[in-house]
């Protein structure tokens, strides 16, 4: 779209490495050694209105003025990081684009506020409507409860749940932040909230007003009363471990980064939330316990996208493999409806999580494990198919983040898949014995619980 001052005609403008460079770490001479990155070219849509000179006496595309939105962008990853400061051009190259539907839709109505279009203004009234509080007023925490519950909503319905790790730790923080600016606006009840979002997607998401719709009210009430319960928690660990007069803490408005890290890790608040209470805390020193932190869990998170397997050693592999009895033998006794929703396996035990909730019995943990025993007696034949995702799922290949394979997928089969139906049937990308047999004898040790709905097993195999 033309309407740039001057340049009427212009629409192809040239930035430097600060405006069009990606990479993970921003411009080159951020960038580590061996990252990839390379040059980007973005797509802005010109809004019918004035310039701003506040911004500037040129306005342009990459202006603040908020005259321009950028709608797409696409990447050409060329380069790598060599350790002399210098790139070389990578030996497979790809564009990478990106672009906002959201935004697609500011430009198509010519709406420059992204939460004022056909989309989310709905959802935005009703936060009016339930707070009694006025949109032009309150912008950020109106655009924050909306995105936050829109995404709580939606991973909800995908079978997430609030818990500490993970996805469920992901989801309890946009539950909790959408939470403090619902509650600083006064609002008590989100059900009206919800379902206005559930109706918004009702078109393209109709499983939103069904009986997901239910569990995501249960879920987001439950979760925001366990906040309640945590903010308790965290004064009485504060007011316990700090002097205290009456309901105020002796002359202590800062308390240590290591305390504060305590409230974060172990009770769910985060910086801005402990501040919220009333302490400081220096935010250097818990920055570097952040990174520490965030070391630690991108390292289970590599393990973990790498099959959730420690290394590839033979106690390992037949731990991989007795996941998938496990699952099936699971799904056997506590129906069809229960799923993995994580896996971690070494050379010393399986670890199993999925969705449930309640603790299983002592019968239901032996019947999994004596149906697991028994497709290991009878030595079932483990193979894999490399096929569309299409006939993968008209097979009813279950597994973990199934909405993230491409086009063609790696089945894993146990049990022979051409005289009928094998035992298990599931997404993943290996490594596997051959024959369940191998694996002698499956025990499970423990289980626990994750929280709301959500319950792990651990499990030896010999």
């Amino acid at each position: 779209k033309v309407g740039i001052d001057a340049k009427e005609n212009e629409r192809i403008f040239a930035y430097g490495a600060e405006k069009n460079w990606w990479s993970r770490t921003g411009v080159p001479e951020n960038m580590p050694v061996g990252e990839p990155g390379g040059p980007d070219s973005e797509v802005f849509y010109a809004f019918d209105t004035p310039p701003n000179p506040k911004f500037g006496k040129e306005c342009h595309p990459n202006c603040d003025c908020g005259r321009f939105m950028e709608i797409g962008n696409s990447v050409f990853m060329q380069y790598q990081k060599q350790a002399d400061g210098k790139f070389k051009e990578l030996p497979q190259r790809n564009v990478d684009f990106g672009g906002g539907l959201e935004r697609f839709l500011s430009a198509a109505e010519n709406q420059q506020d992204v939460f004022q279009t056909n989309l989310f203004a709905p959802i935005i009234q009703s936060i009016e409507k339930t707070t009694k509080k006025n949109y032009q007023d309150y912008q950020k925490e109106m655009r924050i409860i909306t995105d936050h519950f829109v995404a709580a909503s939606f991973l909800i319905a995908s079978g997430v749940y609030p818990s500490n790790k993970e996805q469920g730790y992901i989801l309890r923080r946009l539950i909790r932040r959408a939470h403090d600016n619902f509650d600083l606006l006064g609002g008590k009840d989100a059900r009206d909230i919800l379902l206005s979002i559930a109706n918004q997607y009702e078109d393209t998401d109709p499983y939103l007003l069904g009986e997901d719709f239910t569990k995501i009210v249960f879920l987001i009430t439950e979760e925001i009363e366990k906040y309640g319960k945590a903010l308790s928690e965290a004064k009485s660990f504060l007011t316990k471990k700090y002097k205290k007069i009456g309901d105020e803490l002796m002359g202590v408005t800062e308390i240590s980064a290591d305390d504060a890290f305590i409230l974060y890790t172990t009770h769910g608040l985060s910086p801005t939330q402990i501040k919220s209470l009333g302490f400081t805390f220096n935010d250097q020193a818990f920055a570097e316990k952040m990174k520490e932190h965030q070391k630690i869990s991108r390292a289970g998170s590599s393990q973990r996208f790498a099959g959730g397997l420690a290394d590839h050693s033979e106690q390992t592999i037949k731990g991989h493999t007795a996941t998938h009895l496990l699952h099936q033998a699971i799904r056997d006794v506590l129906g069809s409806h229960v799923h993995q929703t994580g896996s971690n396996i070494t050379s010393e035990r399986v670890r199993f999580d999925f969705n449930f909730d309640r603790k299983l019995t002592d019968e239901e943990v032996k019947k999994v494990g004596e149906i697991v025993n028994e497709k290991i007696a009878e030595n079932l034949p483990v193979h894999f198919e490399i096929m569309p995702k299409g006939e993968a799922d008209k097979i009813g290949a279950i597994g973990l983040f199934v909405d993230t394979y491409g086009d063609k997928v790696k089945i894993y089969f146990i049990g022979d898949s051409s005289t009928g139906k094998p035992y298990s049937v599931e997404f993943c990308g290996g490594p596997h014995v051959d024959f369940t047999g191998k694996l002698k004898k499956f025990t499970i040790k423990k289980q626990e619980s994750l929280g709301a709905k959500q319950r792990r097993v651990y499990a030896v195999v010999e």
